[in-house]
């Protein structure tokens, strides 16, 4: 069960939205989003029945009713359906509704077009990112990375390990370079005096805590 009273409080963001009525466009748009989850963040929730300030409107319909037009909505105005689960709740005698949406298997989902959650807000996914929301459940290297790219962390720690047959003290180095794109089967660094395109299957991600960076762990040759 949501422990619904911290949400009361809480400001929007990639995984939050509240909605003041039932409106059908605004919430099938953030359910379709949430499940897209294209930056890694997990779970989404949708509180509805409090507006914007923060005051406590509450829903004229009652919870069997709230619960069946939600997942109406969820299951025949997105494409695929994307599944929910709806909790109703009383607060100063007023009704809230908690819509909780999971990261979907099934992704890209669609209302009209395919959205995306950016900070607070939902937008359409461009083409390519349409593309790589088919590839995050195969690989979370994309989330993660397309997560640090939207947020603006283009700065990463470049670690060059040594490709087999070579000697350590040869090809080992860390230095500091910028993230100039993410696509669905490579992504393009600041290298070697020019762009470099290098294929997920040739790195592993990390963070570095002390710096507060993305690092990249490179095994391939200098090519």
């Amino acid at each position: 069960m949501i422990q619904f009273e911290e949400f009361l409080s809480k400001e929007e963001s990639e995984t939050f939205e509240r909605k003041q009525t039932l409106d059908k466009e605004g919430i099938c748009k953030s359910m379709v989003a949430f499940a897209n989850d294209l930056h890694g963040k997990g779970r989404g929730i949708i509180l509805v029945g409090q507006a914007p300030n923060k005051s406590i409107v509450g829903l004229r319909e009652n919870d069997d009713e709230v619960q069946r037009i939600v997942v109406d909505w969820a299951r025949n105005n997105c494409s695929p359906s994307v599944p929910v689960s709806v909790e109703c709740f009383d607060k100063n005698s007023k009704r809230l509704a908690f819509v909780s949406v999971p990261p979907s298997i099934a992704r890209p989902h669609f209302v009209g077009k395919a959205m995306v959650r950016m900070g607070s807000t939902n937008r359409a996914a461009t083409d390519a990112e349409i593309i790589l929301l088919r590839r995050v459940d195969a690989d979370r290297k994309v989330a993660l990375l397309k997560g640090w790219f939207d947020e603006g962390k283009t700065t990463v720690l470049f670690w060059h390990m040594p490709a087999r047959g070579e000697h350590i003290a040869s090809t080992a180095g860390v230095q500091e370079t910028k993230l100039l794109e993410v696509n669905a089967d490579w992504i393009v660094l600041e290298l070697w005096g020019g762009s470099r395109s290098i294929p997920y299957v040739e790195f592993n991600v990390g963070w570095e805590p002390t710096r507060g960076l993305p690092q990249i762990r490179y095994h391939g040759g200098m090519g």
